[in-house]
């Protein structure tokens, strides 16, 4: 996830656009599910858009027979950035819109899934502090293994997908 936020980052600051980044670090699993939520109540920023980014288990993948890869198996590693929609997380108007914007260019390989569970990463604690919240995820090989890789060109079209979108609301 790190290597998404620094070249996001690094291309919004040289693009020089009217847009302030935050970006936080947090994961939910190791610390008892509580991930950002501590960033969320005790922040007052007010936020235009909110991108959670996240890894995800592709069918395709070496260890894809986890439950959750059953039960959400339709996204592939190589098949660029994964668009997740869920309501009880993400802002449907703003889900349209990204994904309106994201069919009109050829650039930017995408895939949707529709997840129907709430609690999923910490999209749900940053779309009830902050709303206007899309969860963007890279497909992985084997997630959560020591063996966990994924596609470079599902990174880089991840970050694209996040920077073409801020530049066209500029």
């Amino acid at each position: 996830m790190l290597i998404l936020e620094s070249l996001t980052i690094e291309i919004l600051n040289k693009l020089e656009l009217p847009v302030e980044i935050t970006f936080v670090n947090a994961c939910r699993e190791e610390i008892g599910h509580h991930g950002v939520q501590q960033f969320c109540s005790n922040n007052k920023l007010e936020t235009d858009y909110n991108f959670v980014l996240d890894t995800t288990n592709g069918f395709n993948s070496f260890n894809n027979n986890s439950e959750t890869s059953a039960k959400h198996n339709n996204v592939s590693v190589g098949s660029g950035v994964v668009v997740t929609n869920g309501y009880e997380f993400v802002d449907q108007k703003v889900h349209i819109n990204f994904i309106e914007f994201l069919g009109n260019r050829t650039d930017l390989k995408f895939q949707q899934r529709f997840i129907d569970i709430d609690n999923i990463t910490d999209c749900d604690s940053v779309f009830k502090r902050f709303g206007k919240t899309l969860l963007l995820q890279v497909t992985t090989y084997g997630i959560h293994s020591s063996k966990e890789m994924c596609e470079i060109s599902d990174v880089l079209h991840t970050v694209n997908s996040i920077v073409e979108f801020v530049k066209s609301k500029c």
